[in-house]
Parts: structure tokens; C-alpha cells; sequence
């Protein structure tokens, strides 16, 4: 019988290099913790991402009041560092949605997600956050972003 390793507990450079596959791990980080055939998702993984139910169990987070329906999508761990404590991004809880996400989700580089992420906070109003639940519903509903 024959084992698959489980790479999900790593760093996605570390788990792209345990399967031989370092050049990944560099072009993951140029394209912004991207890539377009990532060989950690398996087919119904692909699925879940490209329809979002993915991102379902988040509403409970949101239910609990640890996220927001609406706001900066969270930092990972390792890019938390980079932040200033009194940067705005990191003043407001994180949201399930965002400016970023219906702007182009995982395609737009890290560094345009976070400038979108910024302008968000700085703009904010209550009529945004309507809009991009809006637009939220027709990325999912259309698979626009996602693939």
C-alpha cells in the first residue's frame, strides 16, 4: 500500500521541495503565494476553491465575531512581521470578503491585494461594504477570479 505525504502542515516552499519540486517554491513566491496548477490541491480541493465552499466553515468565524463579512483578508503568519502593529490593515478585523477579493482574488499580486486591502480601510463605509457583498455574490455565483 502505498502512502501520499501530507504537505498541508508546511510552509508551501518547504512542502515544494519535500516533493522535489523547488523551482516551485520560487515561482510560488514571485507570483504572489500563487500558482496556477499548485500540486497540494487535489481535484475535489480544486473544486471546493473554484465554487468557494472552501471559504464556508469561515462563516462561523464571522458568526463568533472573530471576522468581519467584510474587510482585509487575513495575513498569514510569516507576513505579519512586515506590518507595523499601528498599520492600518492590521487596525480592523479581517473579513471573509474583501476589496481584493472581487478585484481579481488570488490573481492580483500580493502587493496590489494589500494596497486594495488599504484603500479599503481608509475609504470604508457602510454602502461599500453592501457593494462588495454584491460583487462577491456574482464572482462566486460566475467564477469570476477563480479557477
Amino acid at each position: 500500500r502505498t502512502h501520499k505525504k501530507k504537505y498541508n502542515g508546511m510552509l508551501p516552499e518547504e512542502a515544494f521541495i519535500a516533493m522535489g519540486k523547488p523551482e516551485l517554491a520560487k515561482k510560488y513566491r514571485e507570483n504572489g503565494d500563487f500558482l496556477e496548477k499548485d500540486p497540494r490541491v487535489s481535484g475535489i480541493g480544486g473544486f471546493l476553491r473554484s465554487t468557494s465552499l472552501d471559504e464556508l466553515p469561515q462563516l462561523i468565524n464571522v458568526v463568533r465575531g472573530d471576522i468581519s463579512l467584510v474587510g482585509p483578508r487575513a495575513l498569514v503568519e510569516r507576513d505579519l512581521s512586515k506590518y507595523d502593529k499601528k498599520n492600518l490593515i492590521l487596525s480592523v478585523k479581517s473579513g471573509l470578503t474583501g476589496l481584493a477579493v472581487i478585484s481579481g482574488r488570488k490573481y492580483l499580486p500580493i502587493e496590489e491585494r494589500r494596497k486594495l486591502d488599504l484603500y479599503y480601510v481608509q475609504n470604508w463605509s457602510f454602502w461599500s461594504d453592501i457593494v462588495i457583498l454584491l460583487k462577491t455574490i456574482a464572482v462566486v455565483l460566475f467564477h469570476r477570479g477563480a479557477k
